[in-house]
């Protein structure tokens, strides 16, 4: 007689198995790859939508949920998911780079600021890579920093509020570049002629420097931080820019 019993463990291991097959429901991720890989981008962004509300932090979805609204031409919603994405930190300069041309092009200057005071290290590192400060820079984040001047064009703002100054033959040369150097001289140009409290060593200036004591008064009040080796010389960056700013108005010295 053969031994039936000796089929068990093959029945118990396959029966699970088909039941997983048989009854699986796809979740509503996986409806809507099926749809975007249909070329239906509409069901699917609904699909995508819903599981997102489910589980806000899976990036992987908010991403076919943006694609499926720049496919669909839906772009105030795939600004909202780029801005998911930015909450979540994603290592990602494009997510960001999309959002701040976004702002830019709406002249909302605070909302490009807050942006660039939020970036995550490493997307920091590459954006200070990738852009210098201008004079029409400087305008924009002072304006915005400011937090009630996005109306208008900020490089008249930032003239007239005295946040930045023309040339003596008149013209404000927006597209020059700013210097380390020329930051520290506009920002320092925000506050009150009090001395700085301390006199640290600078291996890059000394005393008799016009950027000695500007430099100082800035880091002593905590606008920018202390670097023994600056370079006044290379480019600003829009980060450290945006961040003075953001300080200087926190202080209450950027009305």
């Amino acid at each position: 007689m053969p031994h039936r019993h000796h089929h068990w463990p093959l029945i118990v291991l396959v029966v699970p198995l088909l039941n997983c097959a048989l009854f699986h429901k796809p979740t509503d991720f996986e409806k809507g790859l099926k749809r975007y890989q249909a070329g239906d981008y509409e069901r699917a962004a609904r699909h995508f939508d819903t599981y997102a509300k489910r589980y806000p932090a899976f990036d992987t979805g908010l991403y076919y949920l943006c694609d499926c609204y720049a496919r669909l031409g839906r772009a105030e919603e795939r600004f909202q998911v780029l801005a998911q994405l930015a909450g979540l930190q994603v290592e990602d300069i494009n997510v960001y780079l999309n959002l701040i041309e976004h702002e830019r092009k709406i002249s909302r200057w605070s909302g490009v600021v807050g942006l660039l005071c939020g970036l995550p290290p490493g997307v920091t590192a590459e954006y200070n890579r990738r852009f210098i400060l201008t004079r029409r820079g400087y305008a924009e984040l002072a304006c915005g920093a400011a937090g009630s001047h996005d109306a208008g064009n900020p490089l008249v703002n930032a003239l007239t509020r005295g946040y930045l100054n023309s040339f003596p033959d008149g013209f404000a040369y927006p597209d020059d570049t700013v210097t380390l150097g020329n930051l520290i001289i506009l920002l320092d140009r925000l506050l009150p002629p009090d001395p700085p409290r301390s006199y640290p060593a600078l291996q890059t200036l000394d005393a008799h420097s016009y950027l000695y004591f500007p430099y100082l008064r800035l880091v002593g009040l905590g606008i920018i931080d202390y670097d023994p080796v600056l370079d006044p010389n290379r480019p600003a960056t829009p980060v450290e820019c945006g961040r003075a700013l953001v300080r200087m108005k926190n202080a209450g010295y950027l009305r």
